[in-house]
């Protein structure tokens, strides 16, 4: 019976401690807001066997084009000793570069290209469309938008959810 009694206090000494180093505020996130003029947002898709069936994964970059690209991107950045718990989401999408002023919800989403990307040592991979939610823009002048926004997609494995209400500068 001591030794469950040792194995239990070990464990939940090493819980605690696990717990403590994940709630160390030096290591805040990071945000970037950023519009990119004269581009638009590329889709490649790749099949990838799983199971018994084919997975469509897809993937985003940004090139050359006629269209404003908007991203915004959150990082963490983990305690030292803590190996693969950081990760990066991003979320993309663009507009005819002659709109100064937007709003769309929901389906309408698809019409900006909206995509959701997340990297990390989780089970989502590749890009994820967006068609739940609102994002909505005004261009205040020169290079500089307010963008205001919540969306939500997922796999039947999570959701996630991402708000914005931030300037984004142009590059």
């Amino acid at each position: 019976m001591s030794f469950y009694c040792l194995l239990f206090s070990l464990t939940a000494c090493l819980i605690f401690t696990s717990c403590d180093s994940l709630r160390n505020d030096s290591h805040p996130d990071t945000f970037t807001y950023s519009v990119q003029n004269n581009k638009h947002l590329a889709i490649d898709s790749t099949e990838l066997q799983s199971g018994d069936s084919l997975k469509t994964i897809l993937r985003i970059s940004i090139e050359d084009g006629n269209n404003r690209v908007f991203k915004y991107q959150r990082t963490t950045h983990p305690a030292e000793n803590l190996m693969d718990a950081g990760f990066s989401e991003s979320l993309y999408f663009q507009l005819p570069a002659e709109k100064e002023q937007f709003n769309y919800e929901d389906e309408q989403l698809t019409q900006l290209d909206t995509y959701y990307t997340r990297s990390c040592f989780c089970r989502i991979i590749g890009a994820l469309p967006v068609s739940e939610g609102y994002i909505k823009g005004t261009k205040l002048g020169g290079t500089i938008w307010k963008i205001k926004g919540s969306i939500k997609t997922g796999t039947t494995f999570e959701t996630r959810e991402v708000t914005i209400d931030n300037i984004f500068i142009a590059q």
